[in-house]
């Protein structure tokens, strides 16, 4: 973002003509914009998937900044990165050698993106010269996770099951299980699925989400869940008191926020920006 400041100041022109006179304009890149288009027929509509496995329409969310944020069709995208690495139209020889010891690796690029609706993937193996590029008008990683498959089966001929989402996969069991087994079970069997990362996460994102739909009783039971999981985790008991804020609750939600203060004084909450009107000592 910065760098884009610097840029328009040097130029006297705005990122988005930078961008058109620079690198559209120059590579001939008539499905690549800065800014949605209204109106446009090819214009992307955006769908979350949520812990239900529904896609929810959420139109165009995007605020497009010298950080990303830019439309695209599948070809300009591929064109782009063709051009940048295999021509000097935009970079020197130099220039690219440069490029590539910045992203650490000089055998491949990768370069992921996503927000709300959306997702986006693109690989590139420098030495056999095979590309990946994956649109996606839908979140939860979903360009990430196939651009992933079509590599592994290029490489290996093979490639791994597909999974549901890692929060459809707990609220599912939580619908068909029960509260009780999901508090006990829920840790083996997000691991025996071969789901990896912190199971943590995706109890509190599930939590949040249930609470935002109003759907608070069904929060509370997965944010206890995390509480019963992570019994010495302040953040735990922040994600309770922000499901009871939410909720309405206020009082409980100081309540709660004050044991995660008991385990770490000096914890501030993720969510409120006064701590829910909790002071340390209190």
């Amino acid at each position: 973002m910065v760098l884009g400041v610097i840029l328009q100041r040097v130029s006297g022109l705005s990122f988005d003509q930078l961008l058109q006179q620079n690198i559209l304009d120059r590579l001939k890149l008539k499905n690549m914009a800065f800014l949605p288009v209204k109106g446009d027929k090819n214009q992307s509509l955006r769908y979350s998937l949520n812990y239900a496995g529904q896609l929810t329409f959420v139109g165009i969310t995007e605020h497009p900044g010298p950080d990303g944020g830019m439309e695209s069709s599948v070809a300009d995208l591929d064109t782009f990165y063709d051009r940048l690495f295999n021509s000097n139209v935009l970079l020197s020889a130099k220039g690219i050698e440069t490029l590539k010891q910045i992203n650490n690796k000089t055998d491949k690029w990768r370069a992921y993106g996503g927000g709300i609706g959306i997702s986006s993937a693109y690989e590139l193996d420098f030495a056999s010269g095979y590309s990946v590029t994956v649109l996606s008008n839908s979140d939860k990683l979903v360009a990430e996770i196939i651009s992933t498959r079509i590599i592994d089966f290029v490489r290996k001929g093979s490639y791994d099951k597909v999974k549901a989402n890692a929060n459809i996969f707990a609220y599912n069991l939580y619908k068909s299980k029960g509260l009780a087994y999901f508090k006990e079970h829920f840790a083996d069997q997000y691991t025996q699925a071969g789901y990896s990362g912190f199971n943590g996460r995706v109890i509190n994102e599930v939590g949040m989400a249930l609470s935002a739909d109003g759907h608070h009783a069904q929060a509370f039971d997965f944010f206890n869940t995390l509480v019963f999981l992570y019994p010495k985790a302040a953040q735990a008991y922040d994600s309770l008191a922000w499901g009871y804020a939410q909720s309405g609750d206020v009082k409980r939600a100081k309540a709660v926020f004050s044991k995660a203060l008991a385990i770490n004084p000096d914890f501030s909450s993720e969510y409120s920006v006064d701590n829910y009107g909790v002071r340390s000592s209190e």
